[in-house]
């Protein structure tokens, strides 16, 4: 199906509304395209912003019928971002010109299973729990750690991985912290992708990865370990 592209003739519908759910982003107009034998939207005319970042179109991530435009992006989005769309035609529109509309987040929020939930609390042999503050995820220890000087805590970020971070959507896998600081029973682990609470994050340590290991205040020496659990808000 083309649409009809004169416009003084058979003036173009204008935008309605906008949604997103998931990767399918819906343009509602508030008529029909007139349709004709000339031309079709192109992908090149749309302009995707995710969370201010530009986001492309999946392969034949277009398509065109009655009043309604439906754009596939090329990475699926998540609850929290915000989603913005323009339409910038050439001289055919099929459309009236739209900038920056916002669109309607309808994407489910990633929620944690209930049987995983109840991990955060009971913890592990290791950690007594995991609860996090921006891009901050503090790992909680049954009992104290031996203190470091800030330079010797540094070293110890090849030490960790974390998985439990998305991107629009992706998992990042064996994710290293910017900074580690050790106070008390709790280490801090600085993220460049934060984790909210509520996922299930795995925490990975192996001491021969870092030029430092990590002690309790007796002096024994921590074991590496792959520990599991839900996070919680720090309060």
């Amino acid at each position: 199906m083309a649409f009809r592209t004169d416009p003084e003739s058979y003036p173009c519908p204008s935008m309605s509304n906008v949604a997103v759910n998931g990767a399918t982003l819906t343009i509602n107009l508030d008529a029909d395209m007139a349709s004709s034998y000339r031309r079709v939207p192109t992908a090149s005319e749309f302009d995707v912003h995710v969370d201010g970042v530009t986001v492309g179109l999946a392969a034949d991530g277009l398509a065109a019928s009655g009043n309604t435009i439906t754009l596939t992006l090329a990475e699926p989005v998540t609850a929290d971002q915000s989603v913005t769309v323009s339409y910038t035609p050439g001289d055919s529109p099929v459309a009236a010109v739209f900038t920056d509309a916002s669109a309607t987040n309808d994407t489910a929020p990633v929620e944690a299973p209930a049987d995983e939930e109840d991990a955060s609390a009971l913890g592990d042999a290791v950690l007594a729990g995991l609860t996090v503050n921006g891009n901050e995820l503090i790992l909680t220890f049954h009992r104290d750690l031996a203190a470091m000087d800030d330079a010797a805590a540094r070293a110890l970020r090849f030490a960790f991985l974390v998985q439990g971070a998305y991107r629009h959507g992706v998992l990042i896998s064996n994710q290293s912290p910017n900074q580690v600081v050790i106070n008390g029973a709790t280490v801090t682990l600085t993220l460049g992708v934060g984790i909210p609470a509520g996922h299930k994050v795995t925490v990975s340590y192996s001491a021969a990865a870092a030029s430092n290991i990590l002690r309790y205040a007796d002096g024994t020496a921590i074991s590496d370990f792959d520990s599991t659990l839900t996070t919680t808000q720090q309060g």
